[in-house]
């Protein structure tokens, strides 16, 4: 491997640009709740100092105007910014939607905690009054390569034998995008399903003059759904009483997943 001209563009070692953590309800929040969020701010106002919340649009058909109503909340927002303006913490409690995210990460055990005891403030104010549907997770990796643009060789990051990319990219010079994701039936503690997404997508950062391979992988632990049903099923109350715990799994899931996606000599790089 060339480890001069293919590196992980994390801190620390990793890849990792950025992680969020997602919790899905089964209805849209109340105004009321909304409010009871919002005021109970100041549990991570030191965290997240920058507030915004978005209100609730009225539709008036007899005058064909449409205006914000003011005594409903459609979303809250809670961020601490970059200097340039981009969000390195937020969060955002959405319609039917808790997340958490991070764009400056560093290591799990150092951003993790924080998710854990917002979340966990979070659904103690919500008291059960809400069914969860998901716990998912999302997180981004880099790759930087420099160099001649023709000699970029994918198999310096990616494993040509992994079951999850396809093989033609391993042949291109020329930018590229991968999709895929699939569904593993989980049986304990309780039957439900995990949907993982995969993204790579090749890129160039013009600026640099370098290449760029960011990896997307999306995890979701979702119920399970009998064949040709709609709807999303509730997760079993099995997996709901594992509470945050559900994002520790999704860690590890996230690393079995990754770490066969690499080559052998960038997984050990980044300590895989």
């Amino acid at each position: 491997m060339d480890e001069v001209r293919y590196t992980p563009e994390g801190k620390n070692g990793n890849a990792l640009q950025q992680v969020a953590f997602l919790i899905d309800f089964s209805r849209t929040l109340t105004t009321a709740e909304f409010k009871l969020i919002d005021n109970a701010r100041s549990n991570w106002t030191n965290l997240l100092p920058r507030r915004s919340v978005s209100k609730g649009v009225m539709i008036q058909p007899t005058a064909f105007q449409i205006s914000l109503d003011e005594s409903s909340i459609a979303g809250l927002a809670y961020e601490h910014l970059l200097p340039d303006g981009t969000v390195k913490i937020g969060l955002k409690v959405e319609a039917n939607r808790l997340l958490f995210l991070v764009s400056d990460y560093t290591r799990w055990s150092e951003i993790w905690p924080n998710a854990r005891d917002i979340f966990s403030c979070l659904l103690e104010l919500l008291n059960n009054s809400v069914q969860i549907l998901s716990f998912s997770s999302e997180y981004i990796d880099k790759f930087g390569f420099v160099g001649d643009y023709m000699e970029f060789d994918a198999s310096n990051i990616l494993d040509r034998k992994s079951p999850y990319l396809p093989q033609h990219i391993f042949e291109r010079k020329l930018n590229w995008h991968a999709h895929t994701g699939y569904f593993d039936e989980i049986a304990t503690p309780a039957k439900h399903r995990v949907l993982t997404r995969i993204n790579a997508d090749l890129r160039d950062d013009v600026e640099l003059k370098s290449r760029e391979l960011t990896l997307v992988l999306f995890h979701s632990l979702m119920g399970w759904g009998e064949p040709y049903v709609d709807g999303q099923p509730p997760l079993p109350s099995e997996i709901v009483s594992l509470g945050l715990k559900n994002f520790e799994t999704l860690h590890q899931i996230d690393k079995t997943v990754l770490r066969s996606l690499l080559a052998a000599g960038m997984a050990k790089r980044i300590g895989l």
